[in-house]
């Protein structure tokens, strides 16, 4: 699914909770800062990718991207290997940093992969990523808050 706004649920007005089981930090592509993100999972078990931070000057988008557009998008793109304009349409009319970043957090999350000077995403390293997940349950122990997201016909709207 490729929309400008990353859906949250197909209920129209429902409210789900997303609860942040990751937080990490990497390099952006260039190196020349460092991002912060979280790995978020609703209620459901979806997961989702959310940037929240940049050292740089650059601005980005922080709605959380869910897992499932991200691997639409990687699977249905003309790029070969994948390159962060394999993301453009997650964000759509939004800041041109966003799919550069992420593109980041996935090399980091190893869901991309550099393979010889190139890159490389396999269903593969879908299920090596869900696996170094940490459980929602041992999330909630630790304290890490919840954020709560309204799902609307437009898309996600953080409250």
């Amino acid at each position: 699914m490729t929309t400008s706004e990353p859906r949250i649920s197909d209920t129209h007005n429902s409210v789900n909770v997303l609860t942040v089981i990751k937080s990490h930090t990497c390099h952006s592509i260039s190196k020349r800062s460092k991002l912060t993100y979280n790995i978020e999972k609703c209620s459901d078990g979806e997961i989702f990718i959310r940037l929240i931070g940049n050292s740089g000057g650059g601005k980005f988008n922080s709605h959380p991207v869910p897992l499932s557009d991200i691997i639409d998008a990687l699977g249905s793109s003309t790029d070969t290997p994948p390159s962060p304009l394999s993301l453009k349409p997650l964000f759509n009319k939004k800041s041109s940093n966003s799919p550069a970043f992420l593109f980041a957090v996935l090399m980091e999350e190893q869901i991309i992969k550099s393979e010889n000077s190139s890159f490389s995403f396999k269903t593969e390293y879908i299920q090596d990523f869900h696996k170094t997940l940490p459980n929602i349950s041992n999330a909630a122990k630790t304290g890490k808050d919840d954020t709560r997201a309204k799902s609307s016909k437009k898309g996600v709207t953080p409250s």
